[in-house]
This record gives C-alpha cells, structure tokens and sequence, in this order.
C-alpha cells in the first residue's frame, strides 16, 4: 500500500511540476512577445521616413504660461486654420466635458467655429459603461459611423456601449468624429497598436488617424473581411488583430528629435499670436519680416497649405495624453496619433 501511495506522490508532484511549467512558459511568451516588439519597433521598424505633409500644434507648458486656454482661445486656433490656411485636414486631441447645461459665449463661440470647418476632426472618447443617455445619443451620433461593407461571419458582443459627450449642440456642430481611445499593453506598458475601427452598439467607428486618412482621401467607405481592413479607393489594406469588437493594427513608429516629437512642432501660442496680428492687418504681404520661417516670430499660413494639422497637449505632470511607447516614456498622444496618420498615408503599416 505504501508503495502505491509513493508511486502516486511521484506521479502527482511529476504532473505538478509538468503544469507549472507549462503555465510559466505560457506568460512568459506573452511577456516576452510585448517586450520583442518593443524592441523591434524601437530599434528597426523606426527606420521609415517621415511624411513631410505633418504638422503638430501643441498646447503645452509655454502656450498656458502665454494664454488662458478657454473655450474662445481655441475658437480663435481652430479660426486661424479656417481662415487662413489651406490646410488638408485637421484632427483636434481634445475630448472638451466642461460644458455646462447652458452655453455661456465662450462655448457659443467655439461651437460656431466648429460647425464652420468640414476639414475638421474632432477627437472622442468610447466608453463601456452604458449611461441613461446613451441610447438617444447614438441614434444621431451612428451618422458618423463608417460605411463598412462586412465580409466575414465574425459576430461579437460590442466592448462600447455609448460615447462620452457633454455638449449635444457641439456634438451637432461637428461634421467629422474620430476615437482617441488606447489600450497600452498590459505587461510591457508600451502602446504598441490602435484600435483603428471599433464597435459601438451595432455601428463601426474610425479612430483619430484613420478618419482623417479617409477624409483626405474624400471616402468613408470601407470593407472588413477575416483578415483585412481594406479601403477601396486608395487600395490600402491592413491585416488587424480583433479584440473585444475593436480592430486593432500595430503601430509603427518613427525616429524622434530631441525634442520628443516626430513631426515638427508649434507652440500653440504663437499660432494665436499670428492669428490677433492677422486679424489687425499685418500679414506676410505687408510685413514679410515677421513671418520669415528663419527669424520669424510668426507662423506664415502658407506653411500649412495642403498638410494634416494636428492640435493636442503637452503638459508636464501626469496626463491621459502622455503614453509610453517604444520611443519614450513620455510620449505625447497627438503625436501618437500623427504617426497612425503616416502609416496609413505611407503604407508603412507593421503587419
């Protein structure tokens, strides 16, 4: 009997040891695939050149020592663009919640300016727990869903139930949506790819970049298959990985300058300083010195001309725009979403 009761202990503890195993090299793979790409992203894949078609406008530490940044200052940024620029496109990182149930002036303001700009897109944020809300909401907002033509059998319960938006008349002034939802990987840390289309409810939605993209190439139509996103018009396909409803393609980031950024940037402050000297009459006709792109304190408009503007923030201290990535630990989210932008525009997609 005892002989039997050792065999079994042997046996048991050998089966043990066989699981942990198995389970160790199971995380570990997991662990270790995150922390590969990493590594390949940030030393290899980063190799790509640039699009020199990108700009970045960044309120950061500067902009708010320089201005208060109400609603009307950002009405007078998004004006410059709409008034004197021919710029492509624009994409706003910025998801405003401060509105109150009435709309004082300031908001007024903004809201009017937004609704002036079809070349604007205005950035939102998905959310998962289903609100009193959110069944009117959607009704509306789905107007700004793709048009994606489903060619797979996939079926999922959606991971978004609604869209947090504190402002109907603002949600009603804007032509154009995109997501600015990220997931960052959850072993590594690192934001290694970007929910390019989600599910809300039964509609499909753009992120940030992608909607951009779609809107530079004047489409909206998109086809999702077994494997692919695929763009009829500009023949561009991506191989997605899906989770929880979303579509997700893996970034692939850029060599950064020194300062942090891939793309060149602006302080969002000189852009309203040239836009009070626009609207009082000095222009780069009249006063050529002051918009020279070597010595000059202001932004000339025709910089713009036919480039994706994208505004967001740069604050020191914590902040849900800044993310960690394979280039930095502190990468600013709107030029996260400026490199989504590039590799859609350049093919340069990781597949």
């Amino acid at each position: 009997m005892k002989k039997i009761q050792n065999k079994l202990f042997y046996i048991n503890s050998f089966l043990f040891y066989i699981a942990l195993i198995v389970i160790t090299l199971i995380f570990s793979t997991i662990m270790i695939e995150e922390y590969a790409n990493s590594f390949l992203i940030s030393f290899f894949s980063s190799q790509k050149p640039i699009s020199d078609e990108i700009v970045e406008v960044v309120v950061d530490d500067y902009s708010i020592q320089k201005y208060k940044w109400q609603k009307d200052t950002y009405a007078d940024l998004l004006d410059y663009f709409s008034s004197y620029t021919d710029a492509k496109v624009i994409g706003f990182d910025f998801t405003p919640t401060s509105f109150g149930t009435v709309v004082d002036d300031s908001e007024k303001k903004f809201i009017n300016q937004v609704a002036k700009m079809n070349n604007l897109v205005f950035g939102f944020a998905p959310e998962r727990v289903l609100n009193g809300e959110d069944d009117e909401l959607l009704k509306t907002f789905k107007n700004h869903s793709l048009n994606l033509n489903l060619n797979t059998d996939l079926r999922s319960d959606y991971y978004f139930n609604g869209v947090k938006s504190a402002s109907s008349s603002l949600r009603d002034a804007t032509h154009n949506f995109g997501s600015v939802i990220v997931d960052q990987a959850e072993s590594s840390g690192n934001l290694i790819d970007v929910a390019n289309i989600i599910k809300i409810s039964d509609n499909f939605y753009p992120s940030l970049g992608f909607k951009m993209y779609l809107l530079a190439n004047d489409t909206n139509d998109v086809v999702l298959d077994d494997k692919y996103i695929y763009v009829p018009k500009t023949d561009l396909k991506l191989k997605y990985i899906w989770n929880n409803g979303s579509f997700y393609n893996f970034i692939r980031y850029y060599r950064q300058s020194r300062y942090g950024y891939t793309y060149p940037v602006i302080h969002a402050s000189q852009i309203i300083d040239t836009y009070v000297m626009l609207k009082s009459g000095i222009t780069p006709q009249n006063h050529p010195e002051l918009y020279d792109n070597e010595n000059g304190k202001l932004i000339n408009p025709a910089f713009f001309k036919d480039k994706a503007v994208f505004i967001g923030a740069n604050i020191t201290g914590p902040s849900q725009d800044i993310l960690k990535t394979p280039m930095q630990m502190r990468h600013p989210g709107v030029d996260i979403h400026a490199t989504v932008y590039n590799n859609l525009m350049s093919k340069h997609s990781l597949q």
